[in-house]
């Protein structure tokens, strides 16, 4: 792209787009047309390996796999702060005490056996 930052983007549909460009040299830049593959998808289906409840919790969460076995648990505050953390010998449910955290949003993140990581937001009232 020889040094070009973009600016705005604005497609037309998932082929055809525009964005504005310009460099500290003033011969280039302008508006750049994108033509190609489509950019969408129609959708995306992302089913979770793991259940929570009840969510949102008073204290006690029981987490659950019906395909993979829980290795390790870490929940986080919004600021990336590790607030909880636990680990477990492969087994498909556990029951986490919470009790101690303050009301608020968290992020669960849970490993597997299979090495696999998932992040699941749970509230705590």
């Amino acid at each position: 792209d020889s040094g070009v930052q973009r600016t705005g983007l604005t497609f037309l549909n998932g082929t055809t787009g525009w964005a504005g460009g310009f460099t500290i040299d003033n011969t280039t830049g302008g508006i750049f047309k994108y033509t190609g593959p489509s950019l969408a998808t129609n959708s995306v289906t992302v089913k979770s390996k793991f259940t929570v409840s009840p969510n949102p919790t008073t204290g006690i969460i029981k987490l659950a796999s019906g395909t993979e076995s829980i290795n390790e648990v870490g929940v986080f505050d919004l600021l990336g702060k590790q607030v909880y953390g636990s680990k477990f010998s492969a087994l498909n449910e556990v029951n986490l005490d919470l009790t101690s955290l303050q009301t608020g949003a968290y992020l669960l993140k849970v490993s597997s056996n299979t090495g696999n990581t998932e992040s699941i937001k749970i509230m705590k009232n």
